[in-house]
């Protein structure tokens, strides 16, 4: 081999081995960023409601899906990391008379109580997620604190979003009304 060669060689392994490393880097930020924003979330938001003992009778579902996250409320793509809150997972939705749980696979349940409730309608963008028009169905609500939050799921049928739409008080068919067709 020549030394041009071998220059050449060195040149395109370092040149390499750059790249595996910026690109390991922004895959750093980007985890660490996220577990950053969940800490400060942590402590601005408080404590998330925990599952009741008895969550009340069976009303509405359990409808199977995809948990697209939750979002505040008047901002659908600033998406809540607090814990496992902003891990997209399979979910099955059950409305209770005590609240709303969304048990989501791999990830931790989350329930919202009845009193917290707002709104449950449709949508076709929450949590940084967008559909056809109502793709999502939207769950408003507020924390003790005040916060006011948007969680959201994709229903594998969408034939069940009007049961959701009647079965709690204050339900809209859409709060959106540029939404998409």
């Amino acid at each position: 081999m020549s030394t041009g060669t071998i220059v050449l060689n060195i040149v395109f392994l370092v040149a390499v081995a750059a790249f595996l490393f910026f690109i390991a880097w922004l895959m750093w930020l980007f985890f660490t960023g996220r577990q950053h924003r969940g800490r400060e979330q942590a402590v601005e938001f408080g404590d998330f409601p925990a599952l009741p003992d008895d969550p009340g009778e069976l009303i509405v579902g359990p409808t199977a899906g995809v948990y697209s996250g939750t979002s505040r409320a008047e901002n659908w793509i600033d998406r809540v990391q607090v814990a496992d809150l902003g891990d997209r997972a399979a979910c099955s939705a059950s409305g209770y008379t005590h609240g709303i749980a969304i048990e989501r696979r791999g990830a931790s349940t989350i329930w919202i109580p009845v009193q917290a409730l707002v709104a449950v309608r449709t949508t076709n963008r929450a949590a940084g997620k967008v559909m056809t028009a109502d793709g999502l169905l939207a769950i408003d609500w507020a924390l003790p604190g005040g916060t006011a939050l948007t969680t959201a799921l994709r229903a594998d049928a969408k034939a069940d979003y009007p049961h959701w739409l009647v079965a709690y008080p204050g339900a809209q068919p859409t709060t959106d009304p540029d939404a998409a067709e």
